[in-house]
């Protein structure tokens, strides 16, 4: 199989919305140079091999308030480096995407892939993701029909709030229903203190579970959806979250790489970020005390070194509220595929094994010896 690599060009550093969560706290008018970019790209291709394929994802803020640079660089990587592959993909909120550049897009398809954010519903949508400046609907301004037929299997980022929760299986119902792929995630880096917020997410997640039952053809949103079986897996001592610094890296608009553009100025400041200029988590480990280290969920759990650092300000230490979030959605991803793998009559040794992971997770969950680093009682 051939071997991904990804680098992420921040084109720039700020965007016309104000999300409620965003993570990016320290945005500013820094834009990425075309010569930069060739710089980077030359340095990042010069051992390429035309067996592998690499991903250049364009990020921001909003990368396209930088569209004439995606232009120059896609350009230029094709006519160099024509006899690679080499794809482009950029997370936008779609405002931008019109004219001039739905156009550009269309005529470059096979090898740029967009991806939207979407949170939802219109009105969760615009409860989390408003205009930096003026009051119109910054869901009323995204070509939503446009993303959506441009490739087959469209996906779509929305992102749960706090804000939002009590209408997240209604938000994800509406993703599906427009005939995207559903990316659904929690925001990270912000406080999820609250039973509340348990009580509502498990009515939430128990819609999601009769919703799924009557879809058994759809592809589970992304938060429901895991490798099942990595929880009979032994754990590893060198344990990663996820390929941050080694098969994934983040250039700033100064040409500056770190591990991912969590860690980049953008969203730590130039003081923090500098102490993770070229970090790669080879020698990361977890303490061996560590509740994380210890929990059977370790290689199902979604966090991630960014994530961390954004909630706790650790990269190995996980929010204690988001913990129980995670196990919350895990459950439920189980009890969705145990029911599917049930009424498909499968009985290949891949099924039994997943069948034994969710027994396993079914355990775990609920087992009172446990150590999990938020050990409200879930039911």
């Amino acid at each position: 199989m051939s071997k991904v690599k990804v680098f992420m060009l921040i084109t720039n550093e700020n965007c016309n919305l104000n999300c409620t969560y965003c993570y990016e706290h320290h945005k500013s008018n820094s834009f990425m140079s075309f010569d930069i970019a060739k710089n980077i790209i030359d340095n990042e291709l010069k051992n390429a091999l035309s067996t592998e394929t690499y991903e250049i994802e364009f990020f921001g803020g909003e990368p396209f308030l930088n569209f004439p640079l995606i232009k120059e660089i896609v350009d230029y990587v094709q006519t160099k480096y024509h006899n690679l592959k080499v794809y482009f993909n950029a997370s936008t909120n779609g405002t931008l995407v019109h004219g001039e550049i739905k156009e550009w897009l269309i005529e470059h398809k096979d090898v740029f892939s967009p991806g939207l954010s979407l949170d939802g519903t219109k009105e969760m949508h615009d409860i989390n993701r408003p205009f930096k400046k003026g009051n119109n609907s910054s869901f009323d301004a995204i070509d939503i029909d446009f993303f959506k037929n441009l490739h087959k299997n469209p996906h779509a980022k929305m992102t749960i709030s706090p804000a939002t929760l009590s209408q997240m299986a209604q938000g994800i119902k509406f993703i599906h229903s427009l005939g995207f792929v559903c990316d659904a995630t929690f925001a990270s880096g912000i406080d999820w203190t609250n039973l509340y917020n348990i009580e509502t997410l498990c009515n939430q997640l128990a819609e999601l579970i009769e919703f799924y039952k009557n879809n058994p053809k759809l592809e589970v949103c992304r938060m429901l959806k895991y490798n099942f079986i990595s929880i009979l897996n032994p754990s590893i001592e060198n344990f990663r979250y996820c390929g941050a610094g080694k098969t994934m890296t983040a250039f700033d608009s100064k040409g500056t790489k770190y591990p991912c553009q969590g860690f980049a100025p953008v969203t730590l400041g130039h003081k923090e970020a500098k102490k993770y200029v070229g970090e790669d988590f080879s020698n990361f480990k977890f303490d061996k005390k560590s509740i994380c280290a210890q929990c059977k969920f370790v290689n199902l759990c979604p966090t991630c070194y960014a994530c961390n650092k954004a909630s706790t300000g650790d990269i190995g230490t996980m929010d204690s509220d988001m913990c129980l979030l995670n196990r919350l959605c895990i459950l439920t991803g189980a009890k969705i595929e145990y029911y599917r793998l049930i009424n498909s009559k499968d009985t290949s040794i891949e099924t039994q094994r997943t069948l034994k992971a969710i027994e396993q997770i079914q355990k775990e969950t609920f087992n009172p010896s446990a150590i999990y680093l938020n050990n409200t009682t879930i039911s």
